[in-house]
């Protein structure tokens, strides 16, 4: 768990973010790590580390789940709905994840840190 909080000050409001990881995990029958990712206790995104990540992008794409597009850092995108946005990346250390994240939510975070960070 790793927790950050910054209190409302002047025309910015609060901005807490909580992030908890579960493991293991299970998703379409692959075991990997879940991470979820709160701001000010609403659920932002959540991240699958699946241990195998070929065969679980393999199963994702039998779901029905298109990455027909690339955001402009080359990350694989899929829409799900209006506002969730699927992504499949590695991080910094090479592990590789698949997020579904809220955008419009993500959106706000970025106003939130380019106005008052």
């Amino acid at each position: 768990m790793h927790e950050d909080k910054s209190p409302a000050r002047g025309k910015c409001p609060r901005f807490d973010s909580l992030a908890i990881s579960v493991q293991p995990w299970s998703h379409l029958g692959h075991l990997g790590e879940l991470q979820l990712g709160f701001t000010n206790d609403v659920l932002t995104q959540a991240l699958f580390y699946p241990s195998n990540p070929e065969s679980y992008l393999e199963a994702l794409g039998k779901t029905g789940l298109v990455f027909d597009r690339e955001n402009s850092f080359g990350v694989p995108l899929a829409r799900m709905s209006l506002r969730t946005e699927v992504r499949h990346w590695r991080r910094y250390d090479g592990r590789h994840y698949v997020a579904w994240v809220d955008t419009a939510l993500e959106d706000e975070q970025g106003r939130w840190i380019s106005t008052c960070s």
